[in-house]
């Protein structure tokens, strides 16, 4: 019984850039910043088709879906604003808001 390993078939830099569509620069900057694995033959910088499918992966956006009836929301990209964790939009008491227009009215009125 022999153990086999299969190599598996490297790519240059430049071939790799061609394959994602960008500059060979533009490659080289996200290799950089740590966005995408490769490997050094001798000096020579080298990737699979296993890590441009893996940076290709972790750059995806997935789409929102509009599954309520709140016409407000946008539709398309699932970035959205931050909210705090157990705070529910709207629920900020009446006497909060009264103190919190008080407060602006003295930051914003006039000095007297």
């Amino acid at each position: 019984m022999s153990d086999t390993y299969t190599l598996p078939t490297v790519i240059t830099e430049k071939e790799a850039a061609e394959r994602l569509g960008i500059s060979t620069s533009t490659l080289r900057r996200i290799r950089y910043l740590g966005r995408i694995t490769y490997r050094k033959v001798g000096r020579s910088i080298k990737y699979t088709e296993a890590d441009l499918i893996e940076h290709l992966d972790n750059g995806r956006v997935p789409c929102k879906t509009n599954n309520t009836s709140d016409k407000s929301e946008s539709i398309g990209c699932h970035i959205e604003m931050d909210r705090v964790p157990g705070v529910v939009p709207g629920s900020t008491s009446v006497h909060d808001k009264q103190r919190a227009h008080r407060l602006a009215q003295m930051t914003f009125s006039k000095p007297s």
